[in-house]
């Protein structure tokens, strides 16, 4: 059946204390494709800030995202 395989893959690379490199590949069976990356800044109380660059054959986008996961120590 074609279209219903989707897949994806991140990492997450952490550079120093506080900075991490992020990474993202998506893909699904029609062949729409889509790529993120950018960097991770880890906050005190388990925040952290990511800054990610993206793009995929509709266009690109810069997003700046604020996380706060709950007993994350950092």
């Amino acid at each position: 059946a074609h279209g219903w395989l989707t897949g994806g893959v991140g990492l997450e690379y952490r550079a120093a204390a506080h900075w991490s490199w992020l990474a993202e590949a998506y893909v699904e069976g029609d062949g729409y494709r889509a790529a993120q990356g950018g960097l991770r800044l880890r906050l005190p109380n388990a925040v952290s800030m990511d800054l990610l660059g993206g793009g995929d054959r509709h266009g690109h986008w810069v997003t700046l995202g604020f996380n706060w996961s709950p007993g994350d120590d950092g």
